[in-house]
């Protein structure tokens, strides 16, 4: 069961506010699926049967997340964890603070840094206040419901879920853990606002929580190299790299997410008023 949007781009508070919806959306969608193949409610369809699948849009997740745009991901191996600290010094007491004990980067970063320097991390607001940043994050938000109604739905023998349904509950509990929202421009600082958000996601310590980072700016193959080499090695390196699932994608602008300790959907009650 899916529940159907129109087209035209939602006022922002409206996308982020509907988002516990899909909470019951996403967790009934395999016992409605068993009893019905093509289900309506008021007139409102809630996707349909199709003769030949369409192609599923892109997953935003697995081992290949970070390589969705036409070029492979660069080659990291001469970014070394030393280099890496000895240029983000300032980064230090806040690295020392959120690294694993056992962590690679242990003995570099006892080594780095100045213990009574204060932290270079921002804590930003958990969404945009500029109309232009709102009007951004709101086309993203419509185009990445659209994503989820483009997943094909087919009737699978015995109504087991197929591979489209599990890319469809994939995306949709991604979509849910997120409760921060951030619009990047030219002059802002990728790297601290990145490294700002995994601070507060980590410190906070709420499982199934995220930041969703807009970059209209740069482009998805620039996003992916970045995410290699600044967040996704360094979380290596700090023992991080299971706690946290980081992905560069596109809708209708390129974007990073930031996901911390992701749960699976829970059992929830078919009765979607819970969520009111």
């Amino acid at each position: 069961m899916r529940y159907h949007f129109s087209h035209h781009v939602f006022p922002l508070c409206v996308l982020i506010n509907a988002l516990p919806s899909f909470a019951f959306v996403f967790s009934s969608l395999s016992h409605h699926k068993r009893q019905q193949t093509c289900l309506f409610a008021s007139g409102k369809g809630f996707g349909k049967q199709e003769p030949t699948p369409r192609p599923a849009p892109a997953k935003t997740y697995g081992k290949n997340v970070n390589s969705m745009s036409n070029s492979p991901l660069p080659d990291i191996s001469d970014v070394t964890m030393m280099d890496f600290f000895d240029n983000k010094s300032r980064w230090i007491p806040m690295f020392r603070e959120l690294s694993m004990g056992t962590c690679l980067a242990v003995d570099a970063l006892r080594n780095r840094g100045d213990v009574s320097e204060q932290h270079v991390h921002t804590a930003l607001p958990d969404k945009p206040s500029e109309e232009k940043d709102m009007s951004f994050l709101s086309a993203f938000l419509d185009s990445m419901h659209q994503s989820l109604l483009d997943i094909p739905i087919t009737n699978s023998p015995g109504g087991k879920d197929d591979d489209n349904d599990l890319h469809f509950m994939e995306e949709g509990r991604r979509l849910m853990a997120i409760q921060r929202f951030h619009v990047a421009s030219p002059s802002t600082d990728l790297f601290a606002t990145c490294w700002s958000e995994i601070y507060e996601l980590k410190t906070q310590n709420v499982v199934h929580t995220g930041s969703l980072i807009l970059v209209p700016h740069v482009s998805l193959q620039d996003l992916d190299e970045f995410c290699a080499t600044q967040v996704l090695r360094p979380l290596e390196w700090l023992g991080l790299q299971t706690q946290f699932e980081v992905a560069s994608l596109q809708r209708d602008s390129p974007a990073i997410r930031l996901l911390y300790q992701l749960q699976d959907m829970p059992d929830i009650p078919d009765n979607p008023d819970a969520y009111a």
